[in-house]
């Protein structure tokens, strides 16, 4: 999956696989009912990037929400209800699709030698996040 411009991916969901792939080392708490669709996406993660380790809790209460958490630490976060902190991505909702794009981009940013290369697949995935502008756009939404 390389960049071609015109490419309708979502920013945030690029945004979400290189924290994924800065913290190398992650826990992701999601819902029992959601688990076994994401788990098959978290394996085929852990078989492209063997370096990266991702555990997983499942929560038994529901939520409806997923968390990525380093170091006991929120960093992103996947429901309905805003994170307080600006530090913490936030996409309101994610498909299939998403994942699916997840595991791609995951894949080509660690093949890419991300974190550490420098403008190595071009402008779609060099920018600066604004978390505040990624909220401002779901307000708009409503």
């Amino acid at each position: 999956m390389k960049y071609i411009a015109g490419d309708n991916m979502k920013r945030e969901i690029i945004e979400l696989s290189k924290r994924v792939l800065e913290h190398k080392n992650i826990s992701i708490n999601i819902d029992e009912q959601i688990s076994h669709e994401i788990n098959a996406n978290l394996n085929l993660i852990n078989e492209k990037v063997p370096s990266l380790i991702i555990n997983v809790d499942i929560n038994t209460e529901e939520k409806n929400s997923i968390e990525f958490i380093h170091a006991n630490q929120l960093f992103a976060y996947i429901g309905n209800k805003e994170p307080e902190r600006y530090e913490i991505l936030w996409i309101r909702d994610i498909s299939s699709r998403d994942w699916k794009t997840i595991v791609n981009t995951i894949t080509l940013l660690s093949e890419a030698g991300y974190p550490g290369c420098q403008n190595c697949l071009g402008p779609k995935y060099e920018y600066l996040w604004d978390e505040r502008n990624n909220r401002t756009k779901y307000s708009q939404m409503k």
